[in-house]
């Protein structure tokens, strides 16, 4: 025998009744975790420093929270679980670079600082005018300079003169100029070479010195003056004077960055807490960015299946709801498709499928239907014969 649509839900409803599942609270928490104890644990890693009590704590939090009613459902919550788990140890991850960052921050800006400056010093040899620039742009440069100086001022004030060309030729260069191209150069560089060969008793006796001045000359300096050279005491002076106005000038700047690259140094771990830009710290943020977006997906296709099965249980429940209403009430009216037959009016009576239903009103073409209730059959009248006897 065929159901009908009502008969087969309660049909249903009856059979369900049978096995209901846990019923306590308890019973029903342990259930909710079945799929969790088979499926999670068996999907996540334990690392050494985590709880696998907690973990499954948050998966069960997650199953509760989200309350998935089947199978695809507790999927996607499973998903949930172990991608807010990878999100944390991401998390975790990046607060132990920063912090590691952090203790290093000013140990790391020392190590820059001398990086730095080894890089200038190599260089100064093959670009002597844009390096001494370079070298008084930050405090490891300048005090680099100032030490060098120290070590001439010594040397030259034991002879009263730098006593080999090595001495003249590293005091030229810092002094901001390239001895092999003094020619080229500013006349103070040369002024500068002239008073360090002149302040040597012997120079003159020295075809190498007197050969260098000769060939290091600039064109401009012959049109100045005819001397050749100074003399001792005079050398002497104007490079004592150069030294200490070096010096000074030395002095001032060692000064200004070290309570300028103070602060630098001081703020090192604040400036820290961005990741630096390794190769490691890229790839945690790219696997960061995915277990976000796949999150995000991961909650959408939860949030978009329990709506849809919402939508689909509230129509059900609205087409039952109906059905035994009109069950319940055989002459509530219905409305039908509109009919093409102009002979229909409200007291007719129409067949549809074998069952009767007679036309209660018409609203534009469409009909409005009731089932019909057959009338009952008039009583027949009749003569009766009086008795016999009376009562």
């Amino acid at each position: 025998m065929t159901l009908t649509t009502v008969e087969r839900r309660k049909q249903n409803k009856a059979n369900s009744l049978h096995s209901t599942g846990p019923k306590t609270e308890e019973g029903k928490n342990a259930s909710r975790r079945n799929s969790l104890t088979s499926g999670f644990t068996a999907k996540v890693l334990t690392l050494p420093d985590e709880n696998p009590e907690v973990i499954q704590a948050q998966a069960d939090a997650w199953h509760d929270a989200c309350q998935p009613q089947d199978h695809d459902q507790e999927g996607l919550v499973d998903q949930l679980a172990i991608t807010s788990l990878r999100l944390e140890r991401l998390t975790r991850a990046e607060t132990a670079i920063l912090a590691a960052q952090a203790v290093e921050a000013k140990t790391q800006w020392d190590r820059e600082q001398q990086r730095k400056l080894l890089k200038h010093t190599r260089q100064l040899r093959d670009d002597t005018a844009l390096t001494m620039i370079e070298l008084q742009s930050f405090g490891a440069g300048a005090r680099w300079l100032r030490e060098r100086w120290v070590e001439l001022q010594c040397a030259f004030e034991i002879y009263n003169c730098w006593n080999h060309f090595s001495l003249i030729s590293e005091a030229i260069r810092l002094y901001g100029y390239n001895p092999d191209t003094l020619i080229y150069g500013q006349l103070e560089g040369y002024e500068f070479a002239l008073y360090a060969i002149c302040c040597l008793p012997d120079y003159q006796s020295r075809p190498f010195l007197t050969n260098y001045l000769d060939t290091q000359m600039p064109p401009q300096w012959k049109g100045l003056t005819d001397v050749r050279g100074y003399s001792v005491e005079e050398a002497q002076a104007g490079i004592r004077e150069k030294i200490a106005t070096r010096m000074a000038e030395l002095e001032a700047l060692v000064a200004h960055f070290d309570d300028a690259e103070k602060t630098l140094r001081d703020t090192a771990p604040q400036r820290a807490m961005v990741p630096a830009d390794t190769g490691q710290n890229r790839l945690l943020i790219r696997y960061m960015k995915a277990t976000e977006s796949s999150f995000d997906r991961t909650l959408k296709t939860l949030a978009k299946l329990q709506s849809e099965r919402q939508k689909a249980a509230e129509k059900e429940a609205t087409s039952e709801s109906r059905e035994v209403a009109n069950v319940g009430l055989p002459n509530e009216a219905d409305w039908v498709g509109k009919t093409r037959s102009k002979q229909m009016g409200v007291g007719s009576c129409i067949t549809i499928k074998g069952a009767k239903y007679e036309v209660a009103a018409t609203c534009d073409g469409n009909l409005v239907l009731s089932p019909w209730v057959e009338a009952p059959e008039p009583a027949v009248l009749g003569v009766v014969a009086a008795p016999d006897e009376g009562v």
